[in-house]
């Protein structure tokens, strides 16, 4: 675990997984606000558009395009920066690909500008459901019980 990032999601005081360790921060990064920190649920609903949840899967399988072009986003690093692989690479001297517009965008969808955060919608559907379980009812209790543990376990990141 030591080599992973969590964060305290500042929307829902949730933690959450924020990339590894070894990606390190960018100089961009070295300055951030505390209110960037929001996890991958928060991000969707912050958006304000795409589809932040599935009605089928729920929230963790929301997929997001890369920030800086129009690729599905493989990576999630800093806590608050979806990439594509080619532009994980690159991380930190990312610069925003243009969109080439609707009809032409190799995401085939309509989307925000290139340099914000997009919730693309469920993966698990997008892929035709191949992965995908029964949707389960809800385990509020469970789920309440375990965020307290994780919180009772959470130490302080060292800066």
């Amino acid at each position: 675990m030591s080599h992973l990032s969590f964060y305290m999601c500042f929307s829902c005081s949730t933690p959450y997984y924020g990339g590894k360790r070894e990606c390190g921060q960018p100089e961009a990064m070295q300055e951030f606000k505390k209110e960037d920190l929001v996890c991958g649920s928060c991000a969707a609903k912050k958006a304000g558009v795409g589809v932040a949840e599935c009605k089928t899967h729920g929230k963790d399988a929301i997929e997001f395009k890369c920030r800086y072009c129009c690729s599905l986003a493989l990576w999630f690093c800093f806590g608050t920066t979806h990439f594509c692989e080619p532009c994980h690479q690159r991380a930190g001297r990312n610069e925003t690909k243009q969109c080439a517009g609707p009809g032409k965008c190799a995401l085939g969808m309509d989307h925000p500008p290139n340099g914000t955060e997009y919730p693309l919608g469920c993966g698990l559907c997008r892929n035709g459901g191949a992965f995908a379980e029964k949707p389960q009812p809800p385990k509020v209790k469970k789920e309440k019980k375990e965020k307290k543990r994780i919180l009772a376990n959470l130490k302080p990141m060292k800066r």
